[in-house]
């Protein structure tokens, strides 16, 4: 196993400083956010990197010149929602694909993004609720929503996934993200057969707290993907029972509420032992 770290958690120090720092933390490699909501802290235009050879091999020989690799590149972001945001975040994703393809990165993780529920809306909608009822005169708006968000995402991953072959970038790690339309096992699955013949480059990014808060065991669940864990982060959640008891797990107020939350991000460790 080789461990690597987001690039994120160093803010906006210079660049070989930060890299500086990963040898110094002896790790073996970095994941750079370059598109999405990240904070492209180090890669702030992923298309500038893709149009500047010179420029491009620069960047990739202060990495290799300390031993270290790319891990991935990360563009976690939502492509799928018809807003200013969403149309940025599907060019950053896609402009993070291309530039992997360039780096010889074969690795690049980022989140499925969630549509709206309906044609005409501009709100990302969730459905987590039992869609068989509310049914009023033979319409059931939950499940032709999420009807028409797998319409959405079909077809925006078909072209994504072409384009990830058509740039040599094997492997596309889906992080399973609460409040995404892929957030577990199941609908992972479902997203690889809305997208057919070119599902093979989709991958799942197993982040075991995402799994922990939705009350799934993340180890079940890596032996049910098997060899579609295409990556790993090493995060961590804690389910709080003394409000889990009173309201489930199910969970919208602020992270900084983490006394009255029903679960928290934690550190590694602090939730879950070393199993």
């Amino acid at each position: 196993m080789k461990l690597s770290i987001c690039t994120d958690v160093f803010g906006r120090i210079p660049f070989t400083e930060m890299l500086d720092k990963v040898v110094a933390y002896g790790l073996d490699a970095v994941e750079l956010t370059a598109g999405g909501w990240g904070g492209c802290n180090f890669i702030p235009s992923a298309e500038a990197l893709i149009n500047d050879d010179t420029k491009c091999a620069a960047f990739l020989a202060e990495i290799e010149k300390r031993g270290l690799k790319i891990s991935a590149l990360n563009c976690s972001g939502n492509p799928l929602i018809d807003t200013e945001m969403g149309r940025t975040h599907s060019k950053t994703m896609r402009d993070t694909i291309v530039l992997a393809g360039k780096m010889g990165v074969d690795t690049v993780v980022t989140m499925s993004g969630l549509p709206a529920g309906a044609p005409g809306d501009k709100t990302p909608n969730w459905f987590v609720s039992t869609i068989s009822w509310p049914e009023y005169n033979g319409f059931n708006y939950m499940a032709e929503g999420v009807k028409y968000q797998w319409k959405v995402a079909a077809e925006w991953w078909k072209e994504t996934c072409k384009i990830a072959k058509e740039n040599g970038v094997k492997r596309i790690a889906i992080e399973e993200f609460p409040g995404a339309l892929v957030h577990n096992v199941r609908t992972f699955r479902k997203l690889c057969e809305v997208v057919g013949e070119d599902a093979d480059v989709l991958g799942l990014n197993l982040d075991p707290s995402h799994l922990m808060i939705q009350g799934a065991e993340p180890i079940a669940a890596a032996r049910a993907l098997g060899d579609k864990i295409f990556y790993v982060h090493g995060k961590d959640a804690r389910p709080e029972q003394y409000n889990v008891d009173i309201d489930g797990l199910l969970e919208n107020l602020p992270v900084e509420c983490s006394r009255e939350r029903t679960w928290n991000y934690v550190a590694v460790g602090c939730g879950r032992d070393l199993k």
